[in-house]
């Protein structure tokens, strides 16, 4: 499965300062966890934080609310492959984090 993920586009999407990546197609990556975040603020909507590796990097993630029914109708799951179409990385706690806004449909 390893063949079919987009090598070391983690590193670039972290290093660069525009997204997406200039040059870069939308890359597929590994689902390696997916969590649901417990709010503190009650009714507040349901957030998933997932793992997305490209066989080399790793990287953690929010999802944005768009996305739940997709973990929901388990889309998307630990060890499944994704194609990450809209994303902006974040800074949170002095450390860097992509927020996947959007999934490309599979090819």
């Amino acid at each position: 499965m390893s063949h079919l993920l987009t090598p070391n586009v983690l590193r670039a999407i972290n290093e660069s300062e525009s997204q997406p990546v200039p040059g870069i197609p939308p890359p597929v990556l590994q689902v390696l966890a997916v969590k649901r975040i417990n709010s503190t603020t009650p009714n507040s909507t349901e957030r998933w934080r997932v793992v997305l590796s490209d066989g080399v990097n790793f990287i953690q993630s929010m999802l944005a609310t768009q996305l739940n029914p997709m973990v929901q109708n388990n889309e998307i799951v630990k060890g499944g492959l994704i194609k990450l179409g809209q994303y902006t990385m974040n800074k949170m706690k002095e450390k860097r984090y992509a927020a996947a806004a959007m999934l490309c449909n599979g090819d």
